[in-house]
């Protein structure tokens, strides 16, 4: 199917795809700059190594979610920029980014589930008096 978007589609698209891949390199960004900051923890102490994988993941999967929104974003401004393929690179952006917000939501549910179990172990350590 061929379809070309109009002056004004083409504008929205524009704009989708440059804050798609802001939105990206920020994610990507955030997450080389945990995983720098986490290799430096772990190159100071010994950890188990159930904890390596647990911090290094930290790390990663924004790297890994942000790399997602890029590729959605450059396949956005594909769409604008090339003639003929509008759906074909549309579609391959909507895959993109369907990719990125499914390990954002699992990454979320994880943190979540996390959050809930430290505070249910906090709430059974008494406090220290001070």
């Amino acid at each position: 199917m061929s379809y070309e978007f109009n002056a004004e589609e083409n504008r929205v698209i524009r704009r989708t795809g440059r804050r798609t891949r802001l939105w990206g390199i920020m994610t990507l960004g955030g997450g080389i700059l945990g995983l720098l900051v986490v290799l430096a923890a772990l190159s100071g102490g010994t950890f188990d190594p159930v904890v390596w994988v647990v911090l290094i993941l930290i790390g990663l999967i924004p790297i890994l979610i942000g790399r997602n929104f890029i590729q959605a974003g450059n396949s956005l401004s594909s769409v604008v920029t090339t003639e003929g393929n509008d759906i074909d690179h549309l579609m391959a952006s909507m895959s993109g980014l369907a990719r990125a917000f499914t390990m954002l939501s699992a990454a979320t549910a994880l943190w979540v589930a996390l959050a809930l179990i430290g505070v249910a172990l906090t709430m059974g350590t008494p406090a220290v008096a001070g």
